[in-house]
């Protein structure tokens, strides 16, 4: 099969990571994989062999788009300083879907003649900027899957800044149009395919089908390297950076009464933290700063030998179709402290694999604070989840994507 995956974004993570994932087990099996990728993105899929990769340029920084468009020559040396106040954040919001539309018009042809020159025979979107630019290619005779990977705030979850209203509902409406031109639509959770279903009540519910993400779990078990040198009694590792859904704020808010019981708690703060981030002013102001770290962005390898670290995985997100974070820290058998929210209680189960929580800095902290206390209980998880991320492991996963696939190209054929 020739097929090509679609992923608009503007940085790294659980999208990002499932269709990296995706496009290897993809080539492995002997499938003909392409990518169709925006630069912000592309450096993260540059280095997967024998994979063909077309690049759509910049989307989602308007500044750099601005330069692209009149400087294109001094475009490599430009530096942007990042919107100082909230008038700032909300321009460069719209900023960013305007010209996203304007530069996706500009390369429709493109697409369609790469398209046409690898001879593909399906075409994957993932998330929904690539889902609607997919569905606004003219004469695509070809069959359209559709994976949204959550993207609650096409629907206003959580309830947006009064000002973007209008830009959400202009983009929500041209997003139902791709759902509707989908001929498959998979989605990570059945919490995800009963939003959709919800959402938009006249798409055909034999379009759905529920494909869980995956995780290479025999290379992440065969992880056993501990480079982290843990700076506290209890250490945690948050995966979700300064991004607001992930709830990074609950748990710092959380650590002042943690701190009651665990004076040296540790929290390790993975993903990219900009240096004036309402996050890291909370640490500052919360006098937090010898109990957390920031680490960054960490390549795979470095983020596992981090996971493998420490004493539990904490996920306190606000909403998560489905936590890739989550099944890694299953399959290096440590307990996960996250949110009873979305898809997650459809991997985690109270007390086998880890806490469920509320989205609360009070729960949260009394949820540390009770796995540390119990160390039978972090024992008992951890056995578990070493064995139930068996149901997450690639290999298999990856046939079922294929099955659909094989599915769709065989009655387009026919007609």
């Amino acid at each position: 099969m020739n097929i090509c995956l679609v992923i608009l974004s503007d940085g790294w993570g659980g999208a990002e990571t499932a269709t990296y994932e995706l496009t290897r087990h993809l080539r492995d099996e002997g499938q003909n994989v392409s990518i169709i990728l925006n630069d912000e993105i592309f450096k993260y899929y540059s280095k997967i062999e024998n994979v063909k990769l077309f690049n759509v340029g910049h989307l989602f920084s308007p500044q750099s788009l601005v330069k692209l468009y009149l400087f294109p020559q001094k475009e490599g040396n430009a530096k942007h300083k990042r919107p100082s106040n909230r008038v700032a954040l909300l321009l460069r919001s719209y900023m960013a879907d305007i010209f996203t539309c304007i530069r996706l018009k500009q390369t429709r042809k493109e697409v369609l003649q790469f398209l046409s020159y690898n001879e593909i025979e399906l075409i994957h979107s993932h998330l929904v900027d690539a889902a609607i630019m997919v569905s606004n290619l003219k004469n695509l005779e070809i069959p359209f899957v559709l994976t949204t990977h959550g993207e609650h705030y096409i629907r206003g979850v959580p309830q947006p800044h009064p000002l973007l209203i209008p830009q959400i509902k202009w983009k929500a409406k041209i997003f139902r149009q791709a759902l509707e031109k989908a001929d498959k639509i998979i989605d990570v959770s059945a919490y995800m395919i009963q939003v959709w279903q919800n959402w938009d009540h006249s798409l055909n519910k034999d379009k759905f089908t529920i494909i869980h993400n995956g995780v290479n779990l025999t290379e992440i078990q065969e992880t056993t390297k501990l480079t982290l040198k843990e700076k506290g009694k209890f250490n945690l590792l948050f995966p979700g950076g300064a991004k607001f859904i992930k709830g990074g704020d609950l748990l710092v808010k959380s650590l002042p009464n943690v701190k009651k019981a665990i004076p040296d708690i540790h929290v390790y703060i993975a993903l990219d933290v900009p240096q004036n981030s309402l996050l890291r002013k909370m640490v500052n102001d919360l006098d937090l700063e010898q109990n957390v770290t920031f680490v960054g962005f960490l390549q795979p390898e470095k983020y596992l030998e981090t996971l493998n670290s420490v004493d539990a995985l904490i996920l306190p997100s606000r909403i998560e179709a489905f936590a890739i974070t989550v099944i890694e820290a299953m399959a290096l058998g440590k307990p996960v402290i996250t949110s009873n929210t979305g898809g997650i209680p459809e991997i985690i189960k109270e007390g086998r694999n880890g806490i469920l929580v509320e989205p609360e800095p009070d729960q949260i902290a009394r949820a540390i604070i009770y796995l540390y206390e119990n160390e039978g209980l972090r024992k008992k998880i951890s056995q578990n989840n070493r064995e139930d991320v068996i149901n997450y492991d690639w290999k298999p996963i990856v046939k079922q994507y294929m099955a659909v696939y094989r599915e769709l190209i065989e009655e387009a054929q026919t007609k």
